[in-house]
Parts: structure tokens; sequence; C-alpha cells
């Protein structure tokens, strides 16, 4: 299985401008506007990394929006999005366990 986890949990700071968002990452010195979706999905990995699927469900229970085809493919867009700038990474299954916070 694949999971999803914050590059640098503890170096995000994201503050609210409706509608969008604006993020700053402190190791990078990066910051960027962020949709409702792509902040949703940092919330959800600021705990434990998560399982797509269930990282999927979250965000669409989140943000009330209906599970189909459209709606999975603007989360996985958010995710896409996400890791090209670094902000999360892909894990396998074997290491969850290895990883350090």
């Amino acid at each position: 299985m694949d999971y999803w986890s914050l590059v640098y949990p503890s170096r995000i700071n994201w503050k609210r401008f409706e509608p969008d968002w604006v993020v700053y990452e402190e190791a990078s010195n990066q910051t960027l506007a962020m949709n409702a979706c792509e902040i949703d999905v940092l919330m959800c990995l600021s705990g434990d990394p998560m399982e797509v699927s269930s990282l999927e469900k979250q965000v669409l229970d989140d943000l009330q929006l209906q599970d189909n085809d459209e709606t999975r493919l603007t989360v996985s867009a958010s995710l896409k999005r996400l890791n090209s700038v670094g902000l999360i990474k892909q894990l396998q299954d074997a290491s969850i366990s290895n990883q350090s916070r």
C-alpha cells in the first residue's frame, strides 16, 4: 500500500485568506497559495502518514464533496502538486515504521 506523509511536519505554517490559503514552509523558505483541497490534505497529514484511499475519503468528507471520479481527480491533483513542491512524500508500506518524525 502507498502512504503519504508531510516532509517537514513541524515546519509548515498556514493562514487563511478567504477562500484560499497561504502556506509558508520554513525549510525551503517557500510561500505558496493553496486551495481548500490542498490545505485539507496538509491538515490530514499533520498527524501520522495516511494510506491514499483513507486520505482521499477523509478529504472528501472534510470538504463535503461527492465521491466521484471528478472529486477523486481533484484530490489526486492536490497530492501531485504538494509532492512536486516538496511538502509531502509518498511512502511504501515498509517505510512507515522507519519514518522519523
